[in-house]
């Protein structure tokens, strides 16, 4: 269900999984993912020291410069607001 998580602590679950902005947000101990619902654009974040960093990103060729822009502010900006969310920092 949109913006619901299903981490569930107490069972020892620390995966999430929950829609932002039209994007997907999963996130576990060590890694945030955001990606488009078409899965036309993907990125994984982890902590490193206070910041996060881009592990990895993939998108399709049908993405232009401009879109790629806006997705690549939108992703981070849910990640880091995930990984405040968790405690991360």
């Amino acid at each position: 269900m949109p913006g619901r998580p299903t981490a569930r602590p107490w069972l020892g679950i620390h995966s999430s999984q929950i829609w932002k902005l039209d994007k997907r947000v999963n996130a576990n101990a060590r890694l945030i993912l955001i990606a488009t619902p078409t899965g036309s654009f993907r990125a994984t974040y982890a902590p490193n020291s206070v910041q996060l960093t881009v592990q990895s990103e993939w998108f399709d060729s049908t993405v232009g410069p401009t879109e790629l822009g806006r997705l690549r502010v939108d992703a981070w900006r849910l990640a880091n607001d995930t990984a405040h969310e968790l405690g991360w920092f």
